[in-house]
């Protein structure tokens, strides 16, 4: 068989020992021959990836030529991906290049007396089998496990939706999802200029990309932050921990550094619940809060640290932490959500990185490779957008309304459902029970939207009505999906009112207490209070006020230990007509300096408790 007025790379040749041989399922049917150079498929809808081709032919043993439609990739099943499989309606069976599919994959051919067996190269695992039918060989493969009605979910949305559900991946990697399951067709046109503003940064260092042979082998650790606006719950750090060897990620949020000391005894437990597993090394930077000396010795992990100075040395956590920001700015750019909520979209960001396929993990997910199967893609979507959640059972009467107005903000952690916030009363809440509108965003400005100096976006500030502190465990969602319908919202704003336009409403006793406030002054440090009489009178009453009661006593410093600072706190005491009582000066410890279970292990109160006191005066009754 020769193919005409095509490329070199579609040419094929083929034995005509079965042209007149007939098969009851033709579709489904392949034939393994070995002189033939590429494959070949009669049915359209095998394809998962497709493109036509014009004036292109191939000559048959017979003489007759054979038009070709086009050429594409066919999955027969999670291990076989066909590539450059010609389209030939008119061909009466699949034919299956022996040659072909051997070198594209760690494949081998074991012939026995009756069947031939198709094993993988490193593990024998058998692939498929091949049976001998009319002197043919006939290839049995176990079916594809995909789900047909998620894949039809999945190839019904655009490009350009599934570009912004996937957090603005790369065509590459998104032909690596599609190659997994039934995804749309890429858009040339297409162009994203977020990802031009994410993405674009200086030349990386070489890394040599080393792998752990297990996973938990290693796990490498860092914090990042401490970031100028806290989240809505107040957090400012977040602690990132990665698998080396399938590069997973967990993302945990801090208050404080300190808060480490328990978490990473909780990921261990984890681990060693959830995976059956221990991790034998540990690598981080010289941070305090992650040094955890006698507990890694207790359990036998190996800690690594990196020389001061060369962050390279821990360059697995320096490039995820770029990756997430780079993925978590693009997310914010894109959809123009309030930056108090940056705590959900770079969790959100780990969600999808770790469902995300890589070139370094050949082709598969960090997800597939810890837990050896493939994410549900279909219950993905897009960061920011509008959507309707029902409303509870309870306390619903019939005229009230059935959904509230949401902005979906992340995937649950635990949860089967979604995490959204309530843009009636900026609450954030989870459920299952949503419809989204992928195509609207009630935080995007729209270019033609004139705002001016006077008008805001709402400074949103959520209730969190589900609260979860303990550590977050990365679980996939099986979700219902929802078919959007079209709608409009324009963006929030709200008018900035200067204050002094509420003086004059104002009583004239209100009015004098406030201008008594404005004219006192309260100094914020010591240097400042010592230029003014009144407070340098009044530091000098605390001091004699401590030394009357024997507040502290002078003692040498310990070895090895760090005093504790103490700092100055100035306030006025005021009448109730705003005019000066008191000046008072406080002289404090610095307490919160000090780290549990780094510089002190124990607490302990100087209030006695009401039993203490019974049992010391029945004591002294007893003892007379």
């Amino acid at each position: 068989m020769q193919s005409e007025n095509t490329l070199d790379a579609l040419a094929t040749n083929v034995t005509g020992i079965c042209m007149n041989v007939d098969f009851p399922d033709k579709n489904n049917t392949w034939i393994i021959d070995l002189g033939a150079t590429s494959h070949i498929c009669r049915s359209k809808t095998m394809y998962n990836s497709y493109s036509p081709i014009q004036n292109s032919n191939v000559l048959l043993p017979n003489s007759t030529k054979v038009k070709v439609e086009g050429i594409g990739g066919i999955k027969l099943n999670d291990d076989i991906f066909l590539h450059s499989v010609l389209h030939i309606p008119n061909f009466r069976f699949n034919l299956l290049s022996l040659l072909t599919i051997i070198n594209e994959n760690c494949f081998k051919f074991v012939l026995n007396t009756n069947s031939c067996i198709l094993q993988g190269l490193k593990t024998l695992r058998k692939i498929g089998i091949a049976k001998q039918h009319q002197r043919l060989l006939l290839f049995d493969f176990p079916k594809s496990d995909l789900n047909s009605v998620c894949n039809k979910i999945c190839n019904s949305v655009t490009y350009d939706t599934w570009h912004q559900r996937l957090g603005h991946v790369p065509t590459f990697v998104y032909r690596l999802i599609a190659n997994k399951t039934h995804l749309s067709a890429i858009d040339s046109s297409f162009h994203c200029s977020t990802c031009n503003l994410e993405k674009q940064n200086r030349l990386p260092f070489i890394n040599r990309n080393n792998f752990s042979a297990n996973s938990f082998d290693l796990i490498h650790a860092d914090i990042w932050g401490p970031f100028r606006e806290s989240t809505y719950d107040g957090y400012r750090y977040f602690l990132t921990l990665v698998d080396d060897m399938s590069r997973f990620t967990w993302i945990y949020l801090l208050k404080n550094k300190s808060e480490c000391i328990n978490i990473i005894p909780q990921f261990y437990a984890y681990v060693e619940n959830q995976f059956q597993s221990n991790i034998k090394t540990f690598r981080s930077d010289n941070a305090k809060e992650l040094a955890f000396k006698e507990y890694f010795s207790k359990k036998g992990i190996m800690h690594q640290f990196s020389c001061v100075e060369r962050p390279q040395q821990n360059s697995v956590m320096e490039r995820k932490h770029l990756h997430i920001l780079n993925i978590a700015r693009g997310l914010m750019f894109k959809f123009n959500v309030p930056l108090n909520i940056w705590g959900d979209f770079v969790k959100t960001t780990v969600f999808l990185m770790n469902r995300t396929p890589s070139p370094i993990l050949n082709g598969k997910s960090p997800y597939e490779l810890l837990y050896n199967k493939l994410p549900n893609y279909s219950s993905f979507r897009a960061f920011g957008t509008l959507c309707y959640a029902s409303t509870p059972l309870s306390n619903r009467h019939k005229f009230i309304p059935r959904a509230t107005v949401d902005v979906f903000i992340n995937y649950s952690q635990g949860y089967k459902g979604y995490k959204l916030l309530d843009l009636s009363n900026n609450q954030v809440f989870i459920s299952r029970d949503v419809r989204f509108y992928e195509h609207i965003f009630p935080f995007k400005r729209t270019p033609t939207a004139a705002i001016s100096e006077d008008t805001i976006t709402p400074d949103i500030t959520p209730n969190l009505v589900n609260p979860n502190h303990e550590p977050e465990i990365d679980v996939d969602i099986d979700l219902p999906t929802s078919t959007p319908h079209s709608s409009n919202l324009q963006p929030l704003l709200s008018v900035r009112i200067p204050l002094l336009q509420y003086y004059s409403r104002l009583f004239e006793s209100h009015t004098h207490f406030i201008c008594q406030i404005s004219e006192n002054f309260e100094p914020q440090t010591y240097n400042q209070a010592i230029k003014h009489k009144h407070w340098r009178q009044a530091i000098e009453d605390e001091i004699a006020a401590k030394e009357v009661n024997n507040t502290w006593t002078i003692q040498p410093l310990p070895p090895e230990k760090k005093p504790i600072s103490c700092k100055w706190l100035f306030k006025l005491k005021l009448n109730s007509d705003g005019k000066v009582a008191k000046h008072k000066a406080q002289l404090v410890a610095r307490g919160f300096t000090q780290q549990y279970g780094l510089d002190f292990q124990e607490t302990f109160s100087l209030v006695a408790k009401i039993t203490t006191l019974r049992v010391l005066l029945a004591l002294a009754a007893s003892k007379n």
